[in-house]
């Protein structure tokens, strides 16, 4: 498949590590074009442009964010870091915008101490949680946008003997396997990866039977609450 992507491209034969790397940023687009002057059924899964007119399917990243951040602000944290993904990576931009819109409907201005930027791994988790910890104040709860980079603020944490969620409630975004084996399990957005895809080999099939491109598809998400998030600290 990848060989056959490559030659549709234009590619063939070529490393993708070799090619410089704003034409790499450019591949989805140009991927695009190909497979539509060539007239090959095709559908997106979680895409960075949703305007455009090709059949899609994906979740509210926007929403997600926002209700694990009122979940929070429910549990009366007032100071809640955030951990982004790749800056460039359009689901580290929604969930950005979801906590920040959560905070500002309550009356909370988003503080950018408490925000950092991660790479979606766990070092990268781990080193956007340091800096945060270190303030006076710090943040009471961190919502890292996705389960590898909460994992790290659980380390992050650890390190400096601060019982979680007793001190630091810490959430993530994914419910990926990492989420049920890292102590304490992680509570975290279920993002509905095996319905996502099932949800795009259906559109392809319509395609392929009907000719037409079908409405774009949005799943549900849901949060599921595990043992690290509660009530923050009394302070005094």
């Amino acid at each position: 498949m990848g060989r056959e992507i490559a030659r549709v491209m234009g590619h063939e034969g070529a490393s993708w590590l070799e090619r410089p790397e704003r034409e790499v940023e450019e591949a989805p687009a140009r991927l695009i074009q190909a497979l539509q002057d060539r007239d090959v059924p095709f559908v997106r899964m979680s895409p960075d442009d949703t305007a455009h007119p090709s059949p899609h399917v994906a979740m509210d990243d926007v929403g997600a964010a926002r209700e694990m951040t009122e979940y929070l602000l429910q549990l009366g944290h007032r100071r809640i870091g955030f951990i982004t993904g790749h800056p460039e990576h359009f689901a580290s931009i929604q969930r950005l915008l979801g906590f920040r819109q959560a905070l500002q409907a309550q009356g909370i201005t988003p503080d950018a101490r408490y925000e950092r930027h991660g790479g979606f791994d766990f070092e990268s988790g781990l080193a956007a949680a340091r800096e945060p910890l270190a303030l006076t104040p710090p943040p009471t709860a961190i919502f890292a946008s996705n389960d590898d980079m909460a994992a790290g603020v659980l380390r992050a944490a650890h390190e400096l003997g601060w019982p979680v969620p007793a001190r630091l409630s810490v959430v993530g975004f994914d419910d990926t396997y990492i989420a049920r084996t890292v102590w304490p399990p992680l509570t975290s957005v279920h993002q509905p990866t095996y319905e996502l895809a099932h949800a795009a080999t259906d559109l392809l099939l319509q395609m392929l039977q009907t000719g037409t491109a079908p409405a774009p598809v949005r799943l549900a998400h849901h949060l599921v609450c595990r043992a690290s998030a509660a009530p923050p600290p009394t302070e005094g």
